[in-house]
Order: C-alpha cells, then structure tokens, then sequence
C-alpha cells in the first residue's frame, strides 16, 4: 500500500492552529470548566484580559478594585454547582497584584479554591527598573502569593502552558487553597502552535483524585462513639466547603444524632429541625452553653473544624468535658492543638458518614427517645425573641433580623459581612432548610460579605442572593455595587448604619478603652451613595417603615437594590464573650 507523506503533512496540518499564549490560557481555563473572572485590568494584562473578554464561554466581571474581584471569585468558588467552576481573579502587576492579597488570603483562611492571574512587565525588562516590577528584582508577589497560596508560580517561558496551568487548577481542588500565576507580558503575548483535537472536550484536562481509603483505626473509634449513651456530631465549615450538608442531615436522621455546628458553619443543618442542639463558638446564644451543660455528652465527633478561637467560644472547657472525643480532618496539623482528642483521624468526611452508617447498620440503632425528649425540651422552654420595638421608635438590629427571617425566602442566599451584622445573624437568625448562609471567619475581612454575594450570584442566577452588611463596610467596599450595576448581577443588599464601626466601639468600652475613635462624626448617606452608582435603593428608620417595604419587589427585581436601615447605635452587638476572651478585662 502506498502512502503520500504530503496527503499526511496536509491532515496534520489542518489540525494545528497558531494562536496567542493569552489565548490558550483562556482556552485552557475554559476547558477546566471555569465560567466567571474577576478583575481589573492594566498594562502588562492587556493580551491576557482581551482573551478574557473575547471569551464566548467565561463571563468577565470588570470591578472597582482588586480585592473586591479576589472577594467575588471566593464567592464564587464556595456557590459553584459544577466542582470544576472555580472563581477566577486576575491583576496587573505592582499594586494591582498586591490588592488582591488580602482577599487572595481570604480564600486561603476559608479553605476554598480559587485561582488567581497576575502579570508582570516583559522577562527582557526585569532588573531594568520598569514600571510596576514584580519580578525576584521588584517586589517579587510570586514569593507574596506563595504564603497564601497551595502554590505561587511564574510562566516563564511559553512551553507546557496547559500542563502548567492544569497541574495549578488540581492542587488548588484537592487542596481546597488558592492556586497563582504569574505572568509576564511577553509571555502572555507570545505564540504557540496547538492541535485543535486537544482543546475539543471540556474538563479533558482534569482527573478526580480519589477519596483518603477508609482506615481500621476509623472503624474502630466511630463503633465507640454510636455505642456511647450522649453523643454528639460537632461539625464545622469544612463541611460546608467540601458541599457534604446533605450527608450530614441524612447520617444525623439515621441514627437520631444530635448535631450542634460552629459560628462558622451556621447553615449546615437546618435550624428548625429537631435534632439541632445550636451553634456554637462567636455570638452564639446562650441557648447552646445550655444544652451542652444539660445534656453531658459523654462521646463528641469533631467534623470539619479546626477547633480554633472563634468556633469553639475561646476554648470553652465544655467541649473538652467528654471522655471520647474524636477529631476528623484531612489535614492532621489540627489534632490535639487545643483538645487532648482519643482519635485524631486523618481521612475525607465522606469516609466518616459511610463507615457511620456501616457501623450502625449492623446494630439496632433506633431513635433514642432521651435525646429528643431532652431537645424538644430545650426547644420548648428557649423560644426567640419577639420584635422589642415601639414600631414609631428607633430601629434595632434584633427587630431586623425578626423581620428579615419572616421574609427571607426559603431558597435564599445570604451572606454576611464581617462587624456587628454578622454577630445579628449568628445570635438570632434561624437558617431553614433550603436556604444557605455564609460568612467568611477565616479571616476575617471586610468586603468578603458583599463581594462574595456579588460572586456568589454569577454561580446561583435563580436563586435570591442577599448580604447583610454594616455601614464601615459599605464604606470601604461598596462600589463593587456599581461592578453589579455594570455587569447586570442582581445582589440585594441590607445595611446597618449606626454611624461607624459599632463592634469595635462598643467592645473597646467593654474593654475600658472610651478613648477609641471608632464613629464617624456624621452618619454617611448611604441611599444617596447608592443611588449615584445606579442602585435602587430605600432609608428607613423604624419598624414601621420596614414593615411596609416592598419586599418581593427588593428581593426578585433584575437589579441589585439596597435597603439602609438607620439603626439604634446604643444597641450592643451580642460580642461579650469575644471581649472577654481577648482579655484584658478580667471584670467582664
């Protein structure tokens, strides 16, 4: 059989294409299967954003600053329906890549992934003093990024783009971290020749890693913990990254386990059902110190929870009070830091609720009647609170939430921002099954609320997505409202204005610190601020005038829309135990 070497030259050649490295990145990303970018673009961006925005498959969202777009990706990345959508930020170099560290640093603290693009000025320019540099020779932000990244890398030459991409994308999964590349302009604008085939069948680049293999030890500690007579599941935000809420509420029901969550994993298991025993840790209720006084859980599970300051209420000696405590995590650098822990198990959760359910299938595991009776109890006798307002008087922020939970529709997503807003959440709202809730605790950082709504609305376009916030943090991030404006996301935001930082006000008093300037000397119009950005927007001042807001309009309109609730500033956030776990003020 005779073959024409040219006839074959001809195929193969109809199957490469010359094309940009900018765009092979972006081919590259959207074949991972990520679908939003965040970012502002400049300078030495330039090739790799005009890929971004020619995309016909990855929406690019234009921001207000770079720590907002970083913000926006991690809301993104913690709503995503397909695990292989993570958020996507990028910058360009100098302060554009700094800016986004702090929300970068975010997205490490809560354990989710994102991937974050940042450029660089020309490789032939780098130790020549230009503009912005970032390179080892300037401020070097690949060495930045490495201390909150899974990893930091530089695209120094044009060869294995997709590899190097696709080897950043799964660490940063499998690692739940922000994943960084940088890259240099002249990379970005340099070329390569692909084969189209390679570049036809999306998520082609991406194997799953299986799941940590069940493991004896497990075995043996969960038979202990359902043998035990007063178990309890405390479960953290891990849970809530890794998307295993629905494990635990079926493993909870199957085995009649009462289930208490963290400050930080508030909306893991649905609040008005039986067996959940509170949340615990940062302005919680004094209902949970309760039942753990009244139920004496002799066996605890801790699942998904680093068991830090904030989750655990300071350290409280109640959750080190049970004989069998077992600690579940992937990452064994958290075992028996702040509890002495039987077990410290290094394993996925899933393994926990598949080898829970094993071992109880092979007992009679029945509901336990003392249980419920004891929560039926503790929920008779600790009922909310009513609204405490003269409906014509000054509004408070606990007649906010009573009224939001009455019209919070059952599909909602709610954020909070970091400040008194989140302590109102966590003190008195009640997450219903349907709904989610997210605050980002990790670290800590104002803007992560209304930012990651913003992101989180890209991911979830049918579903109401609304952030309660403060007025200090719409004052420092709320011109991404105008990045919703701009690019048709329609987040809904609720503010609390008590003229300044009401948190750090009024735990500086608590602290015996009355010199500490943390008010504004006016109020900031925050109706008017909304309005010049394009944003629907209302003022009210009291329950009456709240009550009679035109909430389905607010909630399901096509725009973003924000409400300004001119609140009571004496009206102490539930932080007590925060000021006196920072110290200083043993009288607290």
């Amino acid at each position: 059989m005779n073959i024409d070497p040219t006839k074959n030259r001809q195929i193969k050649q109809t199957n490469t294409q010359t094309i940009l490295n900018s765009e092979l990145i972006v081919r590259t990303f959207e074949h991972l299967g990520i679908r939003s970018a965040f970012g502002i673009p400049g300078g030495p961006l330039t090739p790799l954003y005009n890929s971004l925005c020619a995309s016909k498959v990855i929406s690019t969202t234009l921001c207000q600053h770079e720590g907002g777009a970083a913000y926006m990706a991690l809301g993104r990345s913690v709503c995503r329906k397909n695990d292989n959508d993570i958020g996507l930020c990028f910058s360009t170099a100098g302060p554009g890549a700094t800016n986004l560290m702090t929300g970068v640093a975010a997205a490490f603290e809560e354990r989710v992934p994102i991937f974050v693009l940042t450029a660089n000025p020309s490789t032939k320019h780098k130790g020549k003093g230009a503009n912005q540099d970032s390179f080892e020779t300037g401020i070097n932000i690949v060495s930045m990024f490495s201390h909150i990244t899974c990893k930091s890398v530089m695209l120094e030459q044009g060869h294995n783009i997709v590899g190097i991409i696709n080897g950043l994308f799964k660490t940063a999964k499998k690692q739940k971290k922000p994943a960084h590349l940088n890259i240099p302009m002249d990379i970005s604008y340099g070329t390569n020749v692909i084969d189209q085939d390679d570049l036809q069948t999306e998520n082609s680049f991406v194997k799953e890693e299986n799941s940590t293999p069940l493991n004896e030890e497990l075995a043996v500690a969960l038979q202990q913990f359902i043998a035990s007579q007063r178990p309890l599941i405390f479960a953290g935000h891990g849970i809530k990254t890794s998307k295993y809420q629905i494990h635990l509420k079926d493993v909870a029901e199957f085995i009649s386990l009462p289930v208490m969550v963290t400050c930080h994993a508030k909306g893991i298991f649905p609040e008005d059902h039986p067996l959940y025993a509170g949340v615990f840790g940062f302005a919680c209720s004094a209902k949970s110190k309760l039942f753990l006084e009244a139920y004496k859980p002799d066996a605890i599970l801790f699942l998904g929870t680093r068991l830090g300051e904030v989750a655990t209420s300071g350290w409280s000696p109640l959750l080190d009070l049970p004989a069998l405590k077992i600690h579940v995590d992937t990452d064994d650098g958290v075992f028996n830091k702040n509890y002495k822990v039987t077990y410290g198990i290094k394993t996925d959760i899933i393994n926990v609720f598949m080898e829970l359910l094993n071992v109880t299938s092979q007992k009679s595991h029945g509901t336990n009647i003392s249980i419920l009776n004891l929560l039926d109890t503790k929920f008779n006798l600790m009922k909310n609170d009513e609204v405490d307002d003269d409906l014509s008087g000054p509004l408070s922020p606990k007649t906010v939430i009573k009224l939001l939970d009455f019209h919070l529709p059952d599909d909602v997503v709610l954020f909070s921002e970091i400040g008194s807003s989140m302590a109102w959440i966590i003190n008195q709202l009640k997450i219903r099954e349907g709904q989610d809730f997210y605050v980002m605790l990790g670290l800590g950082s104002m803007g992560s609320g209304l930012c990651g709504a913003i992101g989180a609305k890209t991911a979830m376009p049918k579903r109401p997505v609304l952030c309660l916030m403060g007025d200090a943090a719409t004052l420092m991030h709320g011109t991404e409202m105008f990045s919703a404006v701009n690019s048709g996301i329609p987040v809904k935001v609720f503010v609390l204005n008590d003229g300044g930082h009401g948190i750090v006000h009024h735990g500086s008093l608590m602290l015996g610190f009355d010199k500490v300037k943390a008010r504004y000397t006016r109020r900031a119009n925050l109706r008017a601020f909304a309005d010049s950005l394009g944003v629907s927007a209302y003022s009210v001042s009291t329950a009456h005038e709240f009550i009679n807001l035109p909430f389905d309009k607010i909630i399901y309109s096509d725009v973003p829309e924000l409400v300004e609730l001119i609140i009571n500033p004496e009206i102490v956030a539930p932080i007590l135990d925060r000021a006196k776990i920072i110290g200083l003020a043993e009288k607290l």
